[in-house]
């Protein structure tokens, strides 16, 4: 197998700022911090690198970064895009981005040498949409045992006595909804919140105004932050109207957690 690397935005930090993961080179790449430039000019900027250096496979993942999956063939590399969902159906887009999502749709069954979808409901939309046979890969998860409370007691929580969403505060997530029927219900146990904004930051702003002792908001959990709340939560919730097939889903189903 040949090397393997992944472009990534410069400023998304994490741990360590690692160079490689798993065998895979890690390129991070600048882009313009807003909400319609972001993903563009990163997808932009990581297309030309990629066409220009020595890789055999260009792999784009959603709909907005399939208009580009036509350049790498012209540099005689092959082309694969990943469908995780119908991103022009999100909420948080205006009238112009879902215009261009939707365009985004179309490239991704006609741009690239294969598409991929997660879910058998995108495989038959594609099939009888756009007469495109696309292969079937969904997402997975790893089985989580539950793990130890030192960061539960950093964060005031007990094992088993929290409802958890996960995930990030978007319209079509209905986190306000969650927040109004779990106040209407006279339980011992808490609602923890956990995620960021993406770019919907007025959205985000307004549910942490609903924030009391007994619903709480966190960040971006990882690593075994991460583990230790979700595998120590009672209930998970995802009160989602729109979903490709959720990973945070996959990964409470995966630590045994009651959905």
């Amino acid at each position: 197998m040949g090397q393997m690397q992944c472009a990534k935005r410069r400023h998304i930090r994490e741990p360590g700022m690692r160079r490689e993961r798993d065998g895979v080179r890690i390129v991070r790449l600048p882009t313009i911090r807003s909400k319609h430039l972001d993903t563009f000019i990163h997808t932009l900027l990581s297309t030309i690198h990629a066409c220009f250096s020595n890789y055999d496979i260009v792999h784009y993942h959603c709909l907005g970064p399939s208009l580009f999956s036509i350049f790498p063939r012209l540099f005689g590399k092959k082309a694969v895009v990943t469908v995780q969902g119908l991103d022009w159906q999100r909420k948080k887009w205006g009238w112009l981005s879902n215009r261009f999502l939707k365009i985004g749709e179309w490239t991704s069954a006609r741009f690239p040498n294969q598409t991929i979808v997660v879910s058998r409901v995108l495989q038959d939309r594609y099939q009888s949409r756009h007469a495109k046979h696309t292969l079937l890969v969904p997402n997975g998860t790893e089985i989580r045992e539950p793990r130890g409370d030192t960061h539960l007691h950093r964060l005031g929580l007990s094992s088993d006595g929290y409802v958890l969403f996960l995930g990030r505060f978007s319209r079509e997530k209905n986190c306000n909804l969650l927040i109004e029927a779990f106040n209407k219900i006279d339980t011992s146990f808490k609602l923890v919140l956990a995620g960021g904004s993406s770019h919907t930051d007025d959205y985000a702003a307004n549910l942490r105004k609903h924030a009391s002792d007994r619903v709480l908001f966190l960040d971006w959990l990882s690593g075994d932050a991460l583990a230790e709340v979700l595998s120590n939560a009672a209930f998970f919730v995802l009160p989602s109207d729109l979903e490709g097939l959720s990973l945070a889903l996959l990964d409470a189903m995966g630590a045994g957690v009651c959905v």
